[in-house]
């Protein structure tokens, strides 16, 4: 079993840093442009809570973390979505 971190220090996503890029035909593109976050850090479970209610299925995220670029892609119904790597 991963050692999940505690919550007072998993890295928080700063929602001034999340915009959207893009809106066509229900999915919404965003952006994350993160200087103090790595891409391991963005892929922490529970990193987008606080924009969890903005995001769609099938929405897409280009993420600029501090030690390079990352695709995401958004997987959801109407509980709420989870953000996964793109292969």
């Amino acid at each position: 079993m991963l050692d999940t971190p505690s919550i007072a220090t998993q890295p928080r996503m700063c929602v001034r840093e999340f915009s959207a890029l893009s809106y066509a035909n229900g999915m919404t593109t965003w952006g994350l442009n993160t200087t103090q976050h790595t891409c391991a850090d963005v892929l922490t479970a529970g990193y987008f809570e606080a924009v969890r209610d903005m995001l769609g299925h099938g929405d897409w995220i280009f993420v600029s973390a501090s030690d390079g670029p990352l695709i995401l892609w958004a997987r959801g119904n109407a509980l709420g979505c989870t953000v996964e790597r793109v292969r």
